[in-house]
């Protein structure tokens, strides 16, 4: 199926810009640049999660899908660049085991939701975006906590935006990509649709954004 060529593009993609990055941390031993690389590993491996899913429901990949994806995703994303956007700032290092710890919680919200009888309508043809809302029996504490790890992750990298302004273009457009790179995954998820084309531009476009957002800070060091 064409699609899942185009999702294991992205996914190829991914998993280079992550080894790319995570051997420049391992060089330079700098863990900054480590989350973000390890968060672009993890959209890598969600990517195959998806790609698995196009061709049937499985009930684990299905929750492990909706943990990553729609509630850690764009907020390890989002630390991870503000991280190495600000090293040495205390209250980022100070939410790392905080982040970890609502992360454990969701995982176990998202492993204790149950699929839905509209389970029998699954189609693997279709992206798993527009199909999540009928397979997983979801409660109000599962989806406002992927809800506020979402915004987290917008409003950390919207911050680091706002200090960047008076830190010189380079960082400033960096930040901004970075930026549009979450919002485009966050809107993916949030505004989920079966058109195959517009799933293509959310799927691709943010992993090179992040690449290219990562090149430039590393320019201005």
């Amino acid at each position: 199926m064409l699609p899942d060529y185009w999702l294991l593009l992205a996914l190829v993609f991914a998993g280079g810009f992550a080894a790319l990055i995570l051997q420049q941390a391992r060089s330079q031993s700098d863990s900054s640049q480590s989350r973000l690389g390890s968060g672009l590993l993890a959209l890598a491996f969600l990517l195959g999660v998806q790609i698995g899913l196009r061709f049937e429901l499985n009930e684990t990949l299905v929750k492990l899908f909706y943990w990553g994806r729609g509630m850690l995703l764009v907020a390890w994303l989002g630390h991870g660049y503000a991280r190495l956007a600000l090293p040495g700032n205390s209250l980022l290092r100070k939410l790392t085991p905080a982040l970890l710890a609502v992360s454990a919680v969701a995982l176990a919200l998202a492993m204790s939701t149950q699929l839905t009888q509209a389970q029998t309508w699954y189609a693997p043809a279709q992206p798993i975006y527009s199909q999540l809302g009928d397979l997983l029996a979801t409660n109000r504490p599962t989806r406002w906590l992927a809800l506020a790890l979402n915004l987290y992750g917008l409003s950390a990298v919207g911050a680091v935006v706002w200090l960047a302004r008076g830190q010189g273009t380079r960082n400033f457009w960096a930040d901004l990509l970075a930026l549009l790179a979450l919002g485009l995954l966050a809107f993916a998820w949030a505004t989920p649709s079966p058109e195959l084309p517009r799933l293509y531009t959310l799927e691709l476009v943010p992993p090179f954004l992040l690449f290219a957002a990562w090149r430039l800070r590393q320019q201005t060091r």
